[in-house]
This record gives C-alpha cells, sequence and structure tokens, in this order.
C-alpha cells in the first residue's frame, strides 16, 4: 500500500509573507507524481484430493520486464529468512496474499518463483493420514544448486502493465493436479515422490482486477492501532506491514477468542481489547487499490488460539442428521463440529450471513474449503460460532448438459455424489491448459461436456450462492486420468495414435481405446502431448522427457505400463495432454 504523503507550511519570521496566512493565495506545491505502481502477488493453486498436506517455502517471486533477464527484474517478495511454510492444499481455489510491492512502471511477461528445494523444507502428508514422507523418500527437480532453491519461470498468457499510482496483481497457480507436479515410484521396497513444481498464472475469467481476487484469512499481529480506530496496521507472517481499513458504513464483526463464550461484536471501529501485540486472523476484502477492508477479525493476546480456535480444511462429511460436519485440518486430523441454531455462515468476504443454524447444512458437501471460529475448543464436539466457505466447488463427470445447466457425478467410495447446477449469470468455461481462453458460450460447452462416445468429459466446477442456492460460476474442463491404475498399450504408438487398455470407472472388465498424441485441439485450443519417462536405475530414478515425437514410437510398445490423462474428442478417441512412461 502506497502512503501518501502530506505536505506541511509552516509560518515563521523567516518565510514570505505571501505563503502563510493572510487573504492571499497559497503557493503550497501539490504531492509529487508517484514514479512507481503497486503490484499484489497472490498464491493459489489447483484442487487435488489425494493430498492433506504439500507444503512448501517461497523464497523469492520476480516480476521480469519484457525482453529483460531476471537480474533486471522487480522483486514482488523475499522470502530468504521468513521461512514460512505454505500448506498448498490450504490454497485451492482462494488466494494468499504473499506482499505487495511498488514496483516501476512497464510492461512485464514473466514471472520467475523460486521455491525452497530441499527436501527437508517440503511436507508431504497424504490425505487420511497424519504421518509426513521422509524427506529420504522426498526427490526435487530442477534446483539451482548455486541457491538451493527450484526456479520456475512462468511465460504470462496476459502480460501485466504497471501504471504509476495505479495498483494491479499476479497471481500464481501451483497446479497441484498436474501429473507430474508430484509422481510415485517404486524403489527397493520404498517409494520415491518425485517433485517438479508447475506454475501457471491465473487470471480470474479472462481478467485480472483486485476487486475480483478472493484471498484467504491474513495471519498477522497487531503493530498499531489507528487514533480514530478506524484502520490497524499489522505484521504479516512474512514479515511484511499491512494496513487494515474499516468500512465507513459496514461494520466488521470482531470476535475476542480471549473472553469466553465467544461472542459476534460488529463495530465500525476497532474494538478497544484489540490492541498491539495481539494476534490476528482476518477475513478481508481487497480494493482495487490494493488496500485491505476487514470484514470478521478473531484475535488473541495467545497467538495459539488462532490455530486451535480457528480451524481451517476441507469438508469430509455432512451430517444433518445430527447437526454437524467434519472437516481435514492440513495436519491430517479431522475436526468435527456441531451447529445450532446461532451458527452463522458465510460465503468468501461477505459481510452478511448466507444462512444460520442446522438448516443450512443442507447446502455443503465434501470437498468444500471453510475456515472456522468455533465457540469454546474444549467442548466434544466443538460448537462452530462462524462457518466462512473460502470455496465451494462440485467436481466429476459431466452425465448431463442443457441450456439451463448441467449435472456431474462422483464416485466417493461406493456412492456417487450427484450435483444439478444451474448457469451463474457471468458463467464462463474454460480448458483447464487455457484459462486466458474462457468462453461464455453455453452451447460449445454443451458440445464438449458431453461427448457422443468414449470416456466422459470431467469438470472442475467453482460456485456462487445466488438467491439462496449455489450456481456455476465456472467450469473448467480437466485433462483426467483414465483410471486409477496403469493402463497398458496393446497397439504401439505410429502416426499420432495408439491404442490402451483401460478399466472405466464401475466397469468389471478392461476395454481398448484409442489416443491421440501430438498437436492436440479441443475447443479451439491447441496444446502438444507431453510424454515423460520415470525409470529405475539401479537405486536410482531419472525422469526423462521424451520432447520429439520421432522418438515415441521406440518408446510407446506394445505391453508398456503408461498414465494418460486428457480430454475426450467427442469421436470415441481421447486426446492425451500428458502420458507418463513407466518401466
Amino acid at each position: 500500500m502506497r502512503t501518501p504523503i502530506l505536505l506541511l507550511a509552516i509560518c515563521g519570521p523567516l518565510l514570505l509573507a505571501t505563503a502563510c496566512g493572510g487573504n492571499t493565495a497559497s503557493t503550497t506545491a501539490p504531492p509529487p507524481a508517484a514514479t512507481t505502481g503497486s503490484v499484489s502477488l497472490l498464491v493459489t493453486d489447483a484442487p487435488v484430493d489425494s493430498w492433506s498436506q504439500i507444503g512448501v517455502i517461497v523464497r523469492k517471486a520476480t516480476l521480469v520486464p519484457v525482453g529483460a533477464t531476471v537480474a533486471g527484474g522487480a522483486v514482488l517478495y523475499d522470502g530468504a529468512t521468513a521461512g514460512q511454510t505454505l500448506n498448498l492444499v490450504d490454497l485451492d481455489g482462494v488466494s494468499e496474499l504473499l506482499n505487495s510491492a511498488q514496483i516501476p512502471p512497464g510492461t512485464y511477461d514473466r514471472l520467475v518463483v523460486e521455491v525452497d528445494g530441499s527436501p527437508s523444507n517440503i511436507t508431504l502428508v497424504p490425505a487420511g493420514s497424519t504421518t509426513a514422507i521422509p524427506a529420504s523418500q522426498i526427490a526435487v527437480r530442477g534446483v539451482d544448486p548455486a541457491t538451493g532453491n527450484a526456479v520456475v519461470s512462468v511465460l504470462l498468457s496476459t502480460p501485466v502493465t504497471v501504471v504509476a499510482g495505479q495498483a494491479t496483481s499476479v497471481q500464481a497457480d501451483f497446479n497441484l493436479a498436474h501429473p507430474q507436479f508430484i509422481v510415485a515410484h517404486g524403489l527397493g521396497g520404498n517409494t520415491v515422490y518425485n517433485v517438479e513444481f508447475q506454475i501457471r498464472q491465473m487470471l480470474e475469467n479472462g481478467v485480472r482486477t483486485l476487486v475480483q481476487a478472493g484471498i484467504r484469512p491474513v495471519r498477522g499481529t497487531v503493530a498499531s492501532v489507528a487514533a480514530d480506530a478506524k484502520s490497524l496496521q499489522f505484521k504479516t507472517v512474512y514479515g511484511y506491514t499491512r494496513g487494515l481499513l474499516l468500512d465507513a458504513t459496514t461494520p466488521a464483526v470482531f470476535y475476542d477468542l480471549d473472553t469466553l463464550p465467544v461472542t459476534a461484536v460488529s463495530s465500525l471501529t476497532v474494538p478497544a481489547a484489540l490492541t498491539a501485540p495481539k494476534a490476528l486472523l482476518a477475513t478481508a476484502r481487497i480494493n482495487g487499490d490494493g488496500t485491505l477492508t476487514a470484514v470478521r477479525i478473531a484475535y488473541s493476546a495467545d497467538a495459539s488460539k488462532l490455530i486451535t480456535w480457528t480451524p481451517a480444511g476441507h469438508v469430509t462429511n455432512v451430517d444433518t442428521a445430527n447437526a454437524r460436519f467434519t472437516i481435514l485440518r492440513a495436519t491430517g486430523i479431522p475436526a468435527v463440529f456441531g451447529v445450532d441454531a446461532a451458527t452463522q455462515f458465510y460465503y468468501q468476504a461477505g459481510a452478511t450471513p448466507i444462512g444460520t443454524g442446522p438448516a443450512f447444512l443442507a447446502n455443503l458437501a465434501k470437498g468444500f474449503k471453510l475456515q472456522v471460529t468455533a465457540v469454546n475448543p474444549n467442548t466434544a464436539p466443538m460448537v462452530a460460532a462462524t462457518v466462512t466457505i473460502e470455496r465451494g466447488t462440485y467436481e466429476g463427470d459431466v452425465t448431463a448438459a442443457s441450456a439451463t445447466g448441467f449435472t456431474v457425478s462422483k464416485v466417493i467410495t461406493t456412492t456417487p455424489e450427484v450435483h444439478t447446477l444451474g448457469f451463474g449469470t457471468a458463467f464462463s468455461w474454460w480448458n483447464a491448459l487455457h484459462p486466458d481462453a474462457a468462453s461464455t458460450d453455453v452451447n460449445a460447452f454443451i458440445a464438449q461436456a458431453m461427448p457422443a462416445s468414449g470416456p466422459r468429459s470431467q469438470v472442475v466446477s467453482s460456485l456462487d450462492w445466488t438467491n439462496g442456492a449455489w450456481v456455476s460460476r465456472d467450469a473448467v474442463f480437466i485433462p483426467a486420468a483414465l483410471s486409477s491404475s496403469l493402463q497398458s498399450i496393446t497397439t504401439p504408438y505410429a502416426s499420432g495414435q495408439m491404442v490402451v487398455s483401460y478399466t472405466p470407472q464401475g466397469a468389471a472388465a478392461p476395454v481398448p481405446l484409442t489416443v491421440n498424441l501430438g498437436s492436440l485441439t479441443n475447443g479451439g485450443l491447441q496444446t502438444l502431448t507431453v510424454v515423460t519417462e520415470y525409470k529405475k536405475i539401479g537405486s536410482v530414478v531419472t525422469v526423462t522427457p521424451i520432447v520429439l515425437d520421432t522418438q515415441w514410437a521406440s518408446h510407446l510398445t506394445a505391453g508398456a505400463k503408461v498414465a494418460v490423462f486428457g480430454l475426450p474428442k467427442g469421436d470415441g478417441t481421447l486426446n492425451a495432454y500428458w502420458v507418463n512412461l513407466f518401466d
């Protein structure tokens, strides 16, 4: 946030009379024009079901001007010594605000992100487990030996234009759903997890605006409160000091975790009890100028209470009969919450509850990302004072689609989870590989969603709460794995195709499928198939990209085991976007 400059004219015997008092015109100079623009760096990720924690440390982020080198770039974030671990699983569809930096005006077309590449600084906890994968079983690709960081360069599909005195943002998406992000490979009785960071630029429906960015609650320590109690300064967990404003007309809601029972207090000013150096957790909206306006703030003199009293996680169970729900926290430990008549439900940074009490539980589903405030964490089950729905998504196979909406079905254990959604007023859809090419054409969506034959299309749909119901804000077609097990090549690769044997979800026997490779087109968007070989040589697992299609015939042979990720073409074949080949 840029600090305004206030010029003061002080009258005294040594100053010219024309400069002060009387009826003469003031000659006070206007504030100098801004010479930099504000850029907010946000980090998010794509949803993933197989991990409850993927902890990484971002060490540096640099925005590079068109035609320049990294050395000539502008540093947006420097976490060389902060050592703050990000759990990427917690960021599905919401953004972590790392920093807002003042940088020179210009056009920037590359974002370079450096992530700590030491296995000891990477935490992998499988879903359903509380035990992290040992560092000895983690191998990181792309590490710079000089810095120890894995360096990922992202060519921005839409360059960032920085204008002096104005604010903008760039958002980096750790694409956890990418099949090469984490690949498990058996090795001498153990499993080695190859980590290759996959990052891409993300736009909100093809547009980059701070107003549209949904940020996750920010944590920090109060540094000071303004004299008029209408704002405060806090130091974030990343070591940066930021301001937090209160809206002039809409009260923020405060929760004092040091006073039992925890109750909501609405106020247009900071409560007297919220003083430095208390810890806070704030749900806030990010404004067009890069500032933050508080919506809800929980605070305590004991920072550990924020973690205990305001857990976050993904919904694993909704029990409407007993008015309770369960979330899986980043630690892998579930937390059960009861819901009573006073429990209030919010959607993202909304200031008004969208529902109250046990009846609203019917609107929660597995996979929703929640931030909960407990009335008292020492009860069992805990009772939720507030539930903030950070992100609601439905995902799975598209089983029906029409001009009014579509249906997705996801098999969870033995019972499918089926949801039918209407289209939101600003509905858009895109191929997961091309977020910059969002479309609002519903008929084109239906055509891609319902192929005439072959595998079903799979989507992830982000939800909006509209008129008392969930509607689809967007739908992203994801190149999905053909099956949970590896596929076998039955007809070797030749002339852009191969045939694999796979068992569809719910089928009793494997079936053949023609797979297209090479320069592929889905919905007018073109992508080249990526083939990667994972091979064990002695006690070492090697990862080798098979870049040239002239090499594919010698590797994609009959009997070879592969994991194919792709999109149905609609003619009974599959366009393969990634093929992982295993020895």
